[in-house]
Protein backbone atom coordinates (compact mmCIF):
# COMPACT_ATOMS: atom_id res chain seq x y z
CA UNK A 1 0.00 0.00 0.00
CA UNK A 2 1.43 3.41 -0.57
CA UNK A 3 2.61 6.04 1.70
CA UNK A 4 -0.08 8.49 0.56
CA UNK A 5 -2.87 5.91 0.81
CA UNK A 6 -1.66 4.51 4.43
CA UNK A 7 -1.89 7.70 5.37
CA UNK A 8 -5.29 8.69 4.08
CA UNK A 9 -6.39 5.58 6.05
CA UNK A 10 -5.07 6.95 9.31
CA UNK A 11 -6.68 9.90 8.92
CA UNK A 12 -9.87 8.32 8.29
CA UNK A 13 -9.92 6.08 11.11
CA UNK A 14 -9.07 8.97 13.42
CA UNK A 15 -11.32 11.44 12.37
CA UNK A 16 -14.05 8.07 13.00
CA UNK A 17 -12.28 7.76 16.74
CA UNK A 18 -13.16 11.32 17.12
CA UNK A 19 -16.81 11.29 16.02
CA UNK A 20 -17.33 8.06 18.29
CA UNK A 21 -15.69 9.71 21.28
CA UNK A 22 -17.42 13.22 20.51
CA UNK A 23 -20.70 10.77 20.43
CA UNK A 24 -20.24 9.13 23.70
CA UNK A 25 -19.45 12.33 25.53
CA UNK A 26 -22.76 13.59 24.05
CA UNK A 27 -24.40 10.34 25.55
CA UNK A 28 -23.21 10.88 28.78
CA UNK A 29 -24.33 14.37 28.77
CA UNK A 30 -27.59 13.53 28.41
CA UNK A 31 -27.59 10.66 30.93
CA UNK A 32 -26.36 12.89 33.73
CA UNK A 33 -28.58 15.69 32.93
CA UNK A 34 -31.48 12.86 34.06
CA UNK A 35 -32.24 13.38 38.06
CA UNK A 36 -29.92 10.96 39.88
CA UNK A 37 -27.62 10.81 37.45
CA UNK A 38 -25.05 13.55 37.95
CA UNK A 39 -22.17 11.22 38.75
CA UNK A 40 -23.07 8.29 36.31
CA UNK A 41 -19.80 6.74 34.97
CA UNK A 42 -17.79 9.00 37.42
CA UNK A 43 -16.05 8.36 41.17
CA UNK A 44 -14.69 10.66 42.94
CA UNK A 45 -12.52 8.20 45.00
CA UNK A 46 -11.57 4.91 45.13
CA UNK A 47 -14.09 4.27 47.93
CA UNK A 48 -16.79 5.00 46.32
CA UNK A 49 -15.96 2.98 43.25
CA UNK A 50 -15.41 -0.02 45.15
CA UNK A 51 -18.52 0.87 46.95
CA UNK A 52 -20.49 0.21 43.49
CA UNK A 53 -20.04 -3.50 43.97
CA UNK A 54 -21.84 -3.54 47.54
CA UNK A 55 -24.56 -5.58 45.83
CA UNK A 56 -21.58 -8.75 44.05
CA UNK A 57 -18.64 -8.27 42.08
CA UNK A 58 -19.19 -5.92 38.84
CA UNK A 59 -17.45 -7.14 35.53
CA UNK A 60 -16.66 -4.94 32.15
CA UNK A 61 -15.50 -6.35 29.25
CA UNK A 62 -12.56 -4.22 27.78
CA UNK A 63 -12.31 -6.00 24.27
CA UNK A 64 -9.42 -3.81 22.04
CA UNK A 65 -7.43 -4.74 19.10
CA UNK A 66 -4.47 -4.85 21.44
CA UNK A 67 -5.87 -6.93 23.74
CA UNK A 68 -8.89 -7.91 25.70
CA UNK A 69 -9.14 -8.23 29.61
CA UNK A 70 -12.24 -8.44 32.08
CA UNK A 71 -12.07 -5.79 34.69
CA UNK A 72 -13.45 -7.24 38.00
CA UNK A 73 -14.61 -5.07 40.68
CA UNK A 74 -15.33 -5.89 44.31
CA UNK A 75 -15.48 -4.09 47.52
CA UNK A 76 -11.66 -4.89 48.45
CA UNK A 77 -10.39 -3.84 44.53
CA UNK A 78 -9.93 -4.07 41.14
CA UNK A 79 -8.20 -6.52 39.33
CA UNK A 80 -7.88 -7.46 34.94
CA UNK A 81 -8.35 -10.94 33.85
CA UNK A 82 -6.79 -11.33 30.72
CA UNK A 83 -9.44 -12.55 28.24
CA UNK A 84 -7.48 -14.36 25.24
CA UNK A 85 -10.14 -16.02 23.50
CA UNK A 86 -12.28 -12.62 23.04
CA UNK A 87 -10.98 -11.38 20.43
CA UNK A 88 -11.56 -7.91 18.42
CA UNK A 89 -12.26 -9.42 15.09
CA UNK A 90 -14.90 -12.21 16.62
CA UNK A 91 -16.69 -9.36 18.76
CA UNK A 92 -17.09 -7.92 15.52
CA UNK A 93 -18.00 -11.38 13.76
CA UNK A 94 -20.55 -12.09 16.53
CA UNK A 95 -21.93 -8.93 17.07
CA UNK A 96 -22.10 -7.77 13.44
CA UNK A 97 -24.81 -10.01 12.75
CA UNK A 98 -28.38 -9.66 12.95
CA UNK A 99 -30.11 -13.02 12.59
CA UNK A 100 -32.28 -14.52 15.08
CA UNK A 101 -31.38 -18.04 13.87
CA UNK A 102 -30.96 -20.06 17.33
CA UNK A 103 -27.69 -21.87 15.78
CA UNK A 104 -25.79 -18.70 15.79
CA UNK A 105 -27.27 -17.54 19.07
CA UNK A 106 -25.87 -20.63 20.41
CA UNK A 107 -22.51 -20.47 18.94
CA UNK A 108 -22.39 -16.88 20.32
CA UNK A 109 -23.70 -18.07 23.56
CA UNK A 110 -21.35 -20.45 23.39
CA UNK A 111 -18.37 -18.56 22.22
CA UNK A 112 -19.07 -16.25 24.89
CA UNK A 113 -18.75 -18.45 27.52
CA UNK A 114 -15.64 -20.33 26.75
CA UNK A 115 -14.34 -16.97 25.59
CA UNK A 116 -15.35 -14.40 28.49
CA UNK A 117 -17.58 -15.95 31.50
CA UNK A 118 -15.25 -19.27 32.32
CA UNK A 119 -12.31 -17.31 32.44
CA UNK A 120 -13.47 -14.64 35.16
CA UNK A 121 -15.43 -17.34 36.77
CA UNK A 122 -12.63 -19.77 36.82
Amino acid sequence: MAIAQRLRTQQSTIRRRNRVAEDLDHVLAQIRGKPGFENFLRADSEAQLLSAAQEGPIVVPNVTELRSDAILLTTTGMTSISLPHLSYASMNQYCGTNTLDNEVQRDLLRWLWYAAVQPVLG
